[in-house]
């Protein structure tokens, strides 16, 4: 377990170091401070100097930005959970070795987009040998098919470019909305899959969120460990529903703020935030998913749920404020339709509808010795590493989520 530990430990700081060269030393400076503060007595100067560490992690974000072109490899993840480090240490203090710490805040697998998991769920597997021939298969398994759902479906399938007017536009944001959720899922699938190859289990960060029943159930859905830290860490700190209302509601508005700068530092991501906080509010407000009880009026509303948070997405590939009225104006224009474009939206969702179709899930997650279930899971792998090395597809590493 050592040995794994340490080399585990290596490829990561390597990793690290590979991808954001010598800013990786202030990596390296905030992770010293909090092994250095571990290791203090529970005293006064141990809480301030964990709580100049949490401000020196947030006043990380434009620093770094400043030095990376707007573009901060790893840090997201890096600071959320060095934050919940400190925070559940000060809160019941944990005896972790060195190592085990570091392994913690640099593991390769979530470098870039998670899972954000915690110390107390990561740690105590790095003492256990898990290294199994079963967590290995299933890790192969989702290393194959996150793979496939990266270079096959998210990169070319799906490939859409947002260069229309009225209805096309629609068509291609909803296409690229799509898109979006299958490349960050198969990032995740990819994470939890190289993890489980190394003995280590990290949770699923996504539940199927395009099938949300409102605007609130789609966050118990996407991004299900960024959701879960935000609300641990910030809304219930903040006071959560316990308040007045119009407290919840302000809550709800810091959170959904914080969400927005940890994905971005500039405008279109604050008022991605501000978007999701008002719908959220708004729902609750007037307990519209309670309200609606005819199926057409449910499926109606679902629909305008979906088709919202995929219009918002939109906002992440913005920069300025200009860039978002200029979506708007190009949206409300008039155009004809676009035959490529009503293919392409009717291709994206039948491969939505199959992803997340209950015999691929059971396929790729599931595990069992039957017979009929080993000859279609085999087969169905088979097929999609085969397409993998055949096909002469353009294949890339860049992840959407990598940008933010």
């Amino acid at each position: 377990m050592r040995i794994r530990n340490f080399i585990i430990l290596i490829v990561s700081i390597l990793c690290y170091a590979y991808v954001i060269h010598w800013q990786f030393l202030i990596y390296l400076v905030l992770s010293g401070g909090i092994l250095l503060i571990d290791k203090l007595k529970k005293t006064r100067i141990k809480k301030t100097l964990s709580w100049l560490t949490i401000l020196l992690l947030i006043c990380g974000f434009p620093i770094l930005k400043g030095f990376s072109n707007g573009i901060i490899y790893g840090y997201s993840v890096f600071s959320f959970s060095a934050i919940s480090y400190i925070v559940d240490q000060i809160r019941n203090k944990k005896n972790y070795s060195s190592i085990d710490t570091l392994i913690y805040l640099f593991f390769f697998p979530k470098m870039m987009a998670g899972p954000i998991v915690r110390a107390a769920d990561f740690i105590p597997q790095l003492s256990i040998m898990n290294l199994k021939i079963v967590s290995i298969y299933k890790g192969g398994k989702l290393l194959i098919y996150g793979f496939f759902l990266k270079m096959i479906i998210a990169d070319n399938i799906l490939y859409s470019t947002i260069d229309g007017t009225g209805l096309n536009l629609l068509m291609q944001s909803v296409i690229f909305g799509i898109q979006f959720y299958i490349d960050f899922y198969s990032y995740s699938i990819i994470a939890v899959g190289l993890a489980l190859c190394l003995g280590i289990t990290m949770p699923y960060n996504f539940d199927n969120p395009y099938s949300a029943q409102s605007f609130k159930d789609f966050w118990k859905k996407w991004n299900i460990t960024l959701s879960s830290w935000l609300k641990d860490y910030i809304y219930i700190p903040l006071g959560g529903n316990h308040k007045s209302k119009y407290l919840t509601q302000l809550n709800v508005l810091i959170t959904f703020i914080i969400s927005g700068l940890w994905h971005g530092l500039s405008f279109p991501f604050i008022f991605w935030g501000i978007c999701h906080a008002l719908l959220v509010n708004v729902e609750k407000y007037f307990s519209l998913q309670h309200r609606l009880k005819n199926k057409t009026l449910k499926f109606g509303f679902r629909a305008i749920v979906i088709t919202i948070t995929i219009l918002l997405w939109q906002l992440f590939r913005f920069e300025k404020f200009d860039d978002i009225i200029r979506y708007c104006n190009d949206l409300f224009q008039y155009s004809t339709f676009n035959e490529v474009d009503i293919i392409s939206l009717i291709t994206s969702i039948l491969v939505l509808i199959a992803v997340e179709s209950k015999i691929i899930k059971h396929t790729i997650f599931g595990m069992s010795m039957e017979r009929n279930y080993i000859i279609v899971e085999v087969t169905f792998l088979s097929i999609i590493l085969m397409l993998l090395l055949l096909c002469p597809f353009k294949y890339t590493f860049n992840f959407f989520y990598f940008n933010f």
